[in-house]
């Protein structure tokens, strides 16, 4: 295994089965194991970064997790706080929970302001053109600088997320009696706009300009998806709608088919035609969107069940 990943302070060694009571198998990021290239980028850092956020944040039970490998799969053995720790660190972490509760929107925006401006000379760089030690240099910084300051950010985020969660379905079962099985409680969390509701209408949005643009045949009379592209290039239609396009793919094309494989795998920006399987769905469906329709009757339902309950605290 070393011979194959090299790095062995990130292999799980004899003394690792000694020091911690169970190691946990990732089968949910890891499968298939990492390639080495992807390992190395994202393990070194995630593993800092989540012991960085559970002291930062001062978790009570837990001062991160330990990472190890097994020909490319990770294991995770969780570093347990001793009996005598937790109460000065719930203290802490009281403290330092708030102010997500109290300020949760503005804190985040912040946070995504401040990551835009770190990846935003990333977006820019041109690969094409940049010399050996440019390309080489770019790495340097997007490996040290944003890889290890999005480990940091997500986990920051990440913990606060699943204990605030944990701590709201506690207090409803124990001041009002509510359960998640209880309908009140689903509704009270869903109706919220998200990343991925915004991603799929305007991917929606997309089908219905290709229909407005009189180019939405191309999508329907041609399967090879890369020659769906091509052509579009043939016409000021199809070159203004593939305008449109990269537009979309600037804000949204920075995913590809398996996220935890994302240095061996192309994004939708470095491949386009991926997304055209998902705009020829799009426009087959046509009409409104959907989901919107669902959006709205949830928004209103999560409104009423906001006051529902807050009606009921003693």
């Amino acid at each position: 295994m070393p011979a194959l990943y090299g790095f062995n302070d990130l292999e799980l060694q004899d003394e690792d089965l000694k020091n911690y009571r169970v190691w946990i198998g990732d089968f949910v990021h890891a499968w298939p194991p990492y390639s080495p290239l992807m390992a190395i980028a994202r393990n070194s850092h995630q593993m800092f970064a989540f012991s960085y956020a559970a002291e930062m944040l001062s978790l009570p039970g837990s001062k991160g997790w330990q990472w190890r490998m097994v020909d490319g799969l990770t294991y995770l053995a969780i570093i347990e706080t001793k009996p005598e720790e937790v109460p000065e660190r719930e203290k802490r972490f009281r403290e330092r929970i708030t102010p997500y509760i109290e300020n949760w929107d503005e804190m985040w925006n912040k946070t995504i302001e401040e990551w835009l401006a770190i990846i935003k000379p990333f977006k820019e760089f041109d690969v094409e053109r940049a010399s050996d030690a440019e390309l080489y240099w770019c790495w340097e910084d997007f490996f040290f600088t944003a890889n290890f300051g999005m480990w940091k950010r997500h986990f920051m985020w990440m913990y606060p997320a699943y204990v605030l969660f944990s701590l709201f379905r506690q207090m409803c079962q124990e001041v009002l009696g509510i359960t998640p099985a209880d309908v009140l409680y689903k509704q009270v969390l869903s109706g919220f706009d998200n990343t991925v509701l915004r991603f799929d209408r305007a991917l929606w949005r997309l089908g219905d300009r290709a229909k407005e643009l009189g180019v939405d045949s191309i999508f329907l009379s041609i399967e090879d998806d890369e020659q769906v592209l091509s052509k579009l290039e043939e016409t000021d239609a199809g070159r203004k709608w593939l305008g449109e396009y990269r537009e979309f793919l600037n804000v949204y094309g920075w995913r590809c088919a398996r996220v935890e494989e994302w240095l061996n795998n192309p994004s939708w920006i470095e491949k386009p035609s991926f997304g055209v399987p998902f705009l020829r769905q799009a426009i087959i469906k046509g009409g409104a969107f959907a989901v919107d329709e669902e959006f709205e009757r949830l928004v209103k339902e999560r409104e009423a069940a906001e006051k529902e309950l807050l009606s009921r605290v003693p």
